[in-house]
């Protein structure tokens, strides 16, 4: 029982991997639309475009408890994607200044090798980030 608990958590760290690899991703693109409102003078909030990507991708799921999950998850995402424009356009400078604040020189890297801390950006309203756990899942 014990070996298939390893493997369980083996694959959801797996899943874990390629999910901080598309986090990286969404969060590129997410600068790019911040970029873009702040040019526009568009705000950071956009509740009917929410409604828009929720409305298309939960279908997408069976029908059950886990599109409801599906629907909590993506709403999260939603919502550290509005904090991180937010962190962006508080840095001053415009948006592209402040992804280069956040990330170091602006040329990738993780997190950790950009001087980030254990704490999330002020007013983003996450406080510390939770300790790290071997067999966290």
């Amino acid at each position: 029982m014990e070996r298939e608990l390893d493997r369980a958590r083996r694959e959801i760290r797996q899943v874990d991997e390629e999910m901080l690899r598309l986090f990286e991703r969404r969060m590129e693109a997410v600068r790019k639309v911040a970029a873009e409102k702040e040019r526009l003078g568009l705000p950071v909030e956009d509740p009917a475009q929410e409604a828009r990507v929720l409305a298309e991708l939960a279908p997408k799921l069976e029908p059950g408890p886990l599109r409801a999950f599906y629907v909590q998850f993506q709403q999260g995402v939603m919502d550290v994607s509005k904090r991180w424009q937010e962190f962006l356009l508080e840095q001053g400078g415009g948006v592209d200044a402040g992804a280069k604040v956040a990330l170091g020189d602006g040329e990738g890297g993780s997190a950790k090798a950009a001087g980030a801390t254990d704490k999330a950006p002020a007013n983003s309203g996450c406080g510390e980030a939770p300790a790290k756990k071997a067999d966290a899942e």
